[in-house]
């Protein structure tokens, strides 16, 4: 008895461990099949050479299942070199026009133009080129300071950037980039630094810093329009007005859309949209707005 006993233990460990391991393999299973169900983002339509003049005409949108929409009769029109503002509380539905504008969700037909496109009619790849984007939750990897930075010119096919020395890519123009998002005053804190590799997910930055090197990313790309999305949060007021100087001297004519909760980062611009509830409910140049309170 004592013998079969003995037999049978091992087999029952992996039994149980075999029983408790179902229910994590069950519920990987339904995330599977969820993904697998999505549809992939159609790669079809036209691929010209876009300007960045951005229109929106009585755009309304809602997400699936959405109580009421994100975004209800906005309309604007955005001239190339032009700087348009996003003012609001949370939830007013800044990000979620910048993500209509790049088609990470598709906006009903005949509501938003670039250079005259429908972009619905257009490639998402050639759409996307037009912009350099940094999220209001800056994605990095495990890789240098200075190959974060450069990412955007590499994927424009560039080279790479393994250190401070970025082999073919302009060294003045990275300098300036880090100085203009007011990264070099962090570089003496840094091991190495632009050369010091960060953790996965910049995890090794604080949250200041790895907006500062989202920024320096996008001030370094080739792109015509700029999306900035509440790139300023982390930063304190001292670092913020060092970096609107930056901006405004890198900026270059280039287009720029900018949503944030700080009034002092859209006070040049061309036009500021105050939304709430998905609702523009003031617009104008800021000192107009200032004048009606």
């Amino acid at each position: 008895f004592l013998g079969y006993l003995a037999l049978m233990t091992f087999p029952l460990e992996i039994l149980g461990w075999t029983i408790a391991t179902l229910p994590r393999a069950h519920a990987a299973a339904v995330r599977i099949e969820e993904l697998f169900q999505v549809q992939p983002e159609p790669q079809q339509g036209t691929a010209p050479r876009l300007e960045p003049r951005i229109e929106v005409r009585n755009l309304t949108f809602s997400y699936d299942n959405a109580a009421r929409p994100a975004l209800v009769d906005v309309s604007f029109v955005l001239e190339p070199g032009q700087k348009l503002g996003l003012i609001g509380p949370v939830g007013a539905g800044k990000s979620t026009l910048l993500a209509l504008l790049l088609r990470h969700y598709d906006p009903p037909r005949g509501t938003v133009f670039v250079d005259g496109h429908d972009v619905l009619d257009l490639e998402p790849k050639a759409l996307r080129a037009l912009f350099a984007v940094a999220p209001q939750e800056p994605f990095l990897f495990s890789d240098t300071v200075a190959a974060n930075i450069a990412f955007a010119r590499d994927r424009d096919g560039g080279g790479t950037a393994d250190g401070p020395d970025t082999g073919s890519r302009d060294a003045d123009e990275l300098a300036a980039a880090v100085a203009a998002a007011a990264l070099d005053q962090d570089l003496p804190n840094l091991p190495q630094g632009l050369a010091t590799v960060v953790g996965e997910r910049g995890v090794t930055l604080s949250g200041g810093q790895k907006q500062r090197v989202s920024l320096a990313r996008v001030l370094l790309a080739d792109r015509p329009c700029l999306l900035l999305d509440d790139t300023l949060s982390a930063v304190d007021p001292v670092t913020e007005r060092r970096i609107l100087r930056g901006l405004r001297d890198q900026r270059r004519g280039r287009t720029m859309i900018v949503a944030t909760h700080r009034l002092s980062v859209v006070t040049d611009a061309d036009l500021v949209l105050v939304l709430d509830q998905g609702r523009v409910r003031e617009r104008g140049e800021h000192r107009a707005l200032l004048r009606q309170n």
